[in-house]
């Protein structure tokens, strides 16, 4: 288990955005700025929105529960990544529509978004 250690920790920043919200959860977006190991996972648990089915930093009664709901995955999409072209060095940045699976869950617990874009 890693904890947040504000006294002896490296330093690794991330900002969150809420996009809407229910009863039991959130959906957020988070930009990371610095690049620690599991530092998304981390420090939305730190502030209290754990990932769900995040087995080593997530909620287990919830994990368990989503099990059961058909969510076997954890729930953690990265929407897009800016890349430099090799060629022309030229920035470009690369969406992915969030997974089925993930989208499922979204529908299922009132949080639906339009044609799986955040």
């Amino acid at each position: 288990m890693v904890t947040v250690d504000y006294d002896e920790g490296k330093p690794a920043v991330t900002y969150f955005r809420s996009l809407k919200s229910c009863k039991e959860f959130s959906l957020l977006v988070a930009e990371p700025v610095s690049g620690r190991t599991h530092q998304i996972r981390v420090h939305a648990a730190a502030i209290g929105y754990p990932i769900i089915a995040d087995q080593k930093y997530g909620d287990k009664d919830v994990n368990n529960r989503v099990r059961t709901q058909g969510l076997n995955r954890m729930f953690l999409h990265s929407e897009s990544i800016f890349c430099c072209h090799a060629v022309n060095n030229k920035l470009k940045r690369i969406f992915a529509p969030l997974d089925k699976r993930l989208q499922r869950f979204l529908n299922g617990i009132g949080l639906a978004i339009k044609d799986g874009t955040l």
